[in-house]
């Protein structure tokens, strides 16, 4: 296995399952990537906390998260409107590193609507940035986009939608895939394009060749097991059913 920062020298994607920007918890994501903002002298970070609703506390937890004397950051909120197009633009053109937060993700494609989101994020991966998308911000860039709902008080899903992706990856992301029977998801893709199924700890680098690499995970997953050409992150108490 290649050194994470020899192999993040040609990587454009970052993806993650989830549950990582919680108050109290240093996320082995969050570690991660606050170690990519101390390789640069200068770093741009672009916040997208749009899939929450550009919910203010998550806006300051992750202001207080990667602040640091080196990295600049902006915040484009794009589902109150509180930003212009023009910034949009602006903003990713100079970004180093775009994240892509969590929450709805079919509040993405409303954005995507209003906004130049889409190309923007597309031609910074054509520059070399790196795009990190957690949970709703790793789906949307993947063929089908993946929503789904906890039952009341469970830690188990309740149900599922799906709508097209921004199909930037010749795959599907299925995020928190230890909360359900991942042959649910399977069921409900029309897609021929394979699934990539991420529990929330879990982490992977899309080089811009389309090769994944595992490059963090909690110490209770296996580590990949390799269905239709990608890798397939399972956990330990699925592994019968595999």
């Amino acid at each position: 296995m290649a050194t994470e920062t020899n192999y993040l020298r040609s990587s454009t994607v970052l993806l993650s399952g989830g549950a990582q920007l919680r108050d109290g918890d240093e996320g082995l994501i969050d570690k991660y990537i606050i170690d990519l903002l101390t390789r640069k002298p200068v770093l741009r970070l672009v916040f997208i906390p749009t899939a929450s609703r550009d919910n203010e506390k998550y806006i300051e937890l992750f202001t207080k998260t990667f602040r640091t004397e080196n990295v600049k950051i902006s915040i484009l909120k794009m589902f109150a409107q509180n930003v212009s197009s023009k910034q949009v633009v602006a903003d990713l053109a100079k970004a180093d590193i775009i994240y892509l937060g969590g929450g709805d993700p079919s509040l993405y494609l409303t954005a995507d609507e209003k906004y130049p989101l889409r190309s923007g994020i597309e031609a910074a991966i054509a520059r070399g940035a790196i795009v990190y998308g957690l949970s709703a911000g790793a789906t949307i860039l993947g063929d089908v986009s993946i929503n789904f709902e906890f039952s009341e008080g469970s830690a188990e899903v309740s149900s599922f939608t799906f709508e097209n992706g921004w199909r930037m990856l010749p795959f599907s992301v299925a995020t928190h895939a230890e909360h359900y029977d991942q042959s649910v998801i399977a069921k409900g893709i029309s897609s021929h394009l394979p699934i990539l199924y991420l529990p929330s700890k879990a982490i992977v680098a899309v080089s811009e060749y389309g090769k994944l690499q595992l490059l963090r995970s909690d110490p209770k997953l296996e580590t990949i097991l390799f269905k239709e050409g990608i890798p397939r992150i399972i956990t330990k108490q699925r592994r019968s059913a595999l």
